[in-house]
């Protein structure tokens, strides 16, 4: 009997894990994603503003 729950645990921890890392990696996504896409974009309006006003 112990054994059997034992099992069930370490089956249902890593069923945990195969649910929660996805969850955890999109939130992490979410939080990274947006200021690398502001200074991304921070960048390409600097690059572009220089080269039109450099080839006016």
């Amino acid at each position: 009997m112990s054994k059997s729950t034992s099992i069930l645990i370490i089956f249902g921890a890593i069923l945990a894990l195969i649910f929660l890392v996805p969850i955890l990696g999109a939130i992490s996504l979410i939080f990274i994603i947006p200021p690398v896409f502001i200074v991304s974009v921070n960048g390409l309006s600097d690059a572009l503003s220089n080269y039109l006003s450099s080839h006016e």
